[in-house]
């Protein structure tokens, strides 16, 4: 345990960073780093309530399921329903160029 930090009472385990939207543990890689600072971004630059933010949500694209990283519902009703179907995602679009372009700057 000497290589774990201690977060809010939690503990999160070496190799492992909470995530901003759902508090769940993921993996400390240089993507997810990025999609962190996008989380962050999105709740205190953009204002978009964190309660309407989804991550790797499960959305359906034509016959095939797909994952996006990060989505935003544009009500809690929508999101509680689990709405999957790719014209009812917001933003989603946008998110996935914004993390490319972050990913450009990068290398």
């Amino acid at each position: 345990m000497k290589n774990n930090i201690i977060v809010q009472n939690i503990i999160v385990p070496e190799g492992k960073i909470v995530d901003f939207i759902d508090g769940s543990f993921r993996n400390d890689t240089p993507e997810e780093y990025v999609r962190q600072q996008i989380e962050k971004s999105l709740v205190k630059e953009y204002v978009y309530p964190k309660n309407l933010c989804t991550v790797e949500h499960s959305i359906k694209v034509g016959s095939s399921r797909k994952r996006a990283d990060i989505v935003i519902f544009e009500t809690e009703e929508r999101q509680k329903a689990g709405c999957d179907k790719s014209r009812d995602i917001v933003k989603n679009v946008l998110i996935n160029q914004r993390i490319s372009e972050i990913r450009l700057v990068l290398r």
